[in-house]
């Protein structure tokens, strides 16, 4: 999954320490939530739907092939979006 610098494989454990660390670090202790490698995708997954990339690309870019798993497990609304939302109703003239 990850590589060193030269290229040779790092180990399971050392990452998954490594993402453990990081994540608590930026995100602060939480013990009902554990940190680990698919917390990276989720966030890739969430970042590419707030830059409004077509479920398709996602899709394309993580390696889904079906639209309905995708959506299923990602399509959480996040805070970013809400706003966003909010922001282009408010803008509406009627």
């Amino acid at each position: 999954m990850f590589t060193n610098r030269n290229g040779n494989p790092i180990q399971q454990a050392s990452c998954f320490s490594f993402i453990k660390s990081v994540c608590t670090k930026a995100l602060g202790e939480n013990p009902k939530r554990k940190f680990n490698n698919h917390i990276l995708r989720h966030a890739h997954i969430t970042l590419l739907a707030e830059l409004n990339v077509p479920i398709k690309a996602t899709l394309a870019q993580v390696g889904h092939v079906q639209e309905s798993t995708a959506l299923r497990i990602y399509s959480h609304i996040s805070k970013k979006m809400k706003d966003e939302t909010a922001e282009k109703l408010d803008k509406i003239i009627i």
